[in-house]
């Protein structure tokens, strides 16, 4: 299983080989592609040409409105690093997921419990309750969670305030995907260089 990178600075919702390979380039040490309905959403060919320009880095499927059958077909077709999964899965789909030497990051929607699962996930990533869409997230119910893992902050994340999210919240991640767009699905590169680098400086400040 490839190791999580120090921090996870994500760029999320990806579906182009350019801006895939921006993102590699400039310092993101995570890319996401989105298997679920979403303007975003990419195909499993897709995927695996996005995947091939971002092997250095940690290669994320995200999983949202999918069946576990579903699930293992992706990642039995796509090389990926990890899985993010936004529906609460069995402990047979992760058992399944670990077997293929997988990456678990477990989304926590604000609102939801699932804080009962008892799998080993690598990070929890903090989301609002509609996943892409822009809405600031509510990062005052953090305090009111207890998380068996790392956080990774997510939810109306742009270059503006990544900065300083991390600063005051200590995260051990960040994600981002509409935050950096010029239209849905397709980056706005600069938005993209000044999320990156402003998240990995204010890590490396921590």
């Amino acid at each position: 299983m490839k190791e999580f990178p120090k921090h996870l600075v994500k760029i999320c919702g990806l579906t182009t080989s350019a801006d895939t390979r921006y993102a590699v380039e400039h310092g993101a040490t995570a890319v996401g592609f989105i298997f679920a309905p979403s303007s975003r959403q990419v195909t499993s060919t897709q995927a695996r040409e996005l995947s091939a320009v971002a092997a250095s880095v940690l290669r994320v499927g995200v999983m949202k409105d999918l069946n576990p059958k579903e699930i293992i077909e992706v990642v039995d077709n796509v090389e990926l690093d990890a899985v993010q999964l936004h529906d609460a899965p069995s402990d047979d789909l992760v058992a399944e997921l670990r077997g293929r030497e997988l990456g678990l990051l477990a989304v926590h929607h604000r609102g939801d419990d699932f804080l009962g699962l008892t799998a080993d996930f690598d990070a929890w990533l903090f989301d609002n309750p509609e996943p892409g869409s822009g809405v600031a997230n509510d990062f005052r119910a953090l305090g009111e969670t207890c998380f068996q893992g790392p956080i990774v902050l997510a939810g109306g994340l742009d270059p503006d305030n990544v900065g300083d999210l991390i600063r005051t919240l200590h995260p051990y991640g960040v994600d981002v995907a509409s935050g950096v767009e010029s239209s849905p699905g397709i980056k706005d590169l600069g938005k993209v260089l000044a999320f990156i680098t402003t998240a990995n400086k204010t890590f490396e400040e921590q």
